[in-house]
């Protein structure tokens, strides 16, 4: 989309490889974000380009929304901002690993929905929008490569939170033995919908723990769920040892989780609650 030069030759836009990905959840401020995730050429991660993501309600033409908010007075928006309730757009940042585009979104921003998600990069006056096809076409699911198919997210206009109560890491001595155990003790995890105190949703849970400074991917907290789901033990930790995630309070730590808790570091916590959706592992915390 070019609102300046109708006859201004284009990049090739296939070549740009413009994708909303996936999304995936995170505590923040004792309530839910979403993060918004999508990928790009890295030839084209150009930090002067303005990206983003932009949320589209089903059934909405998207391409004349985009056109009158190019039109508008204010331009496009380098805010969080939604749209006669059919569309919202969200900037993102450019970063230099993959996922390439990131952003976070809160629920409270996004009016009751499903909605599309789809990513744009700005170059010049140039507009470049992934998964076009899938809304200015009447083309099925079927004929469309995986890899293009835009991923829906659902508001029910409600906002959730996980909470760690009552963490105590306590040491054992075993009898016989010349060590020491440690067990986390009395933890629960206190989960709420539009603030009040609900049942833990019927998913997998655990404690995340990571030390303060460590920088992390959610691919990597995926990664210690799949082991853990391997193995006969409670904890998952990463080679550097900097980032655990314990499944089972209940038991004592084996050697791994003691090791982790010996290092002389602070670290944060949180709870994760991990599901399966379309195939693809998603954890909330």
């Amino acid at each position: 989309m070019d609102i300046t030069n109708k006859d201004a030759s284009l990049p090739d836009w296939k070549g740009i490889g413009l994708g909303a990905v996936e999304y995936g959840q995170k505590q923040v401020d004792d309530d839910t974000a979403f993060v918004l995730k999508g990928r790009i050429n890295k030839s084209f991660a150009k930090d002067g380009n303005d990206v983003g993501f932009i949320l589209v309600k089903e059934g909405v033409n998207l391409y004349h929304s985009i056109q009158k908010v190019i039109a508008s007075e204010n331009g496009w928006s380098t805010v969080t901002t939604s749209f006669s309730s059919e569309m919202v757009i969200v900037p993102a940042k450019l970063r230099n690993i993959a996922p390439y585009i990131i952003a976070d979104l809160s629920p409270k921003e996004v009016q009751k929905g499903k909605y599309k998600i789809l990513y744009y990069v700005i170059e010049n006056t140039h507009y470049y929008l992934s998964q076009m096809e899938q809304l200015l076409s009447d083309v099925t699911t079927s004929s469309i490569s995986g890899e293009s198919i835009a991923p829906s997210i659902t508001f029910d206009g409600s906002s959730h939170g996980l909470k760690v109560l009552d963490l105590k890491l306590i040491r054992e001595r075993v009898p016989g033995q010349d060590q020491t155990v440690k067990i986390l003790e009395n933890s629960k995890i206190e989960y709420s919908v539009n603030d009040q105190i609900q049942q833990l949703p019927n998913l997998q849970s655990a404690l995340l723990f990571i030390q303060k400074g460590t920088i992390w991917r959610t691919t990597v907290i995926e990664s210690l769920f799949k082991e853990l789901q391997k193995s006969n033990g409670n904890a998952s930790i990463t080679n550097d040892g900097t980032i655990a995630l314990i499944s089972d309070l209940s038991k004592p730590l084996g050697q791994s989780g003691i090791d982790f808790f010996n290092r002389a570091a602070d670290y944060e916590y949180f709870a994760c609650l991990f599901s399966k959706e379309n195939n693809r592992l998603m954890f909330y915390t």
